[in-house]
């Protein structure tokens, strides 16, 4: 069952960059735990790039349900979604972002 969204995906935060550069996601659904730039590192500098600063985040992670994520991860972030979650769960968050 399709959400009507187009996806693309990254295998790591520096990939995520790049492809953020090549085309501006209307939203994105970003995981902590990432090799080579870590989720952390991605959203801090996303954040601090006024042509990437409003894109809308969802974090993903095992830590936003243990309570463990930093407060300025989720400051930053538009949302925040525990694993395990749902694709339910996770649309609702997008849905939220992008209406935002």
């Amino acid at each position: 069952m399709s959400a009507g969204h187009t996806v693309t995906i990254a295998e790591n935060g520096a990939e995520a960059l790049g492809r953020i550069a090549d085309r501006t996601p209307d939203c994105i659904v970003l995981d902590l735990m990432m090799p080579v730039m870590t989720g952390h590192e991605l959203l801090h500098t996303m954040k601090t790039d006024p042509a990437t600063a409003r894109i809308p985040i969802v974090l993903v992670s095992s830590r936003v349900s243990e309570g463990r994520t930093h407060m300025i991860t989720e400051r930053d972030a538009d949302h925040c979604v525990g694993k395990p979650f749902t694709r339910g769960q996770v649309l609702d968050a997008v849905r939220a972002a992008l209406a935002a």
